[in-house]
């Protein structure tokens, strides 16, 4: 499953992730930052962890 499909499925308004892979870092945004102002969720985003 995607990120988008997850989102959407747990009802979260936006998310990002990223891991470590062979010593790649590989991350994936997708979503709102807020349903409010509708700004779209970037590999640069950054959360309040809550």
């Amino acid at each position: 499953m995607i990120l988008s499909e997850l989102i959407a499925k747990h009802d979260v308004p936006g998310a990002q992730v990223a891991v470590l892979v062979d010593g790649e870092v590989r991350d994936q945004a997708a979503g709102v930052l807020s349903r409010r102002t509708g700004v779209e969720v970037t590999p640069d985003s950054v959360f309040k962890i809550g």
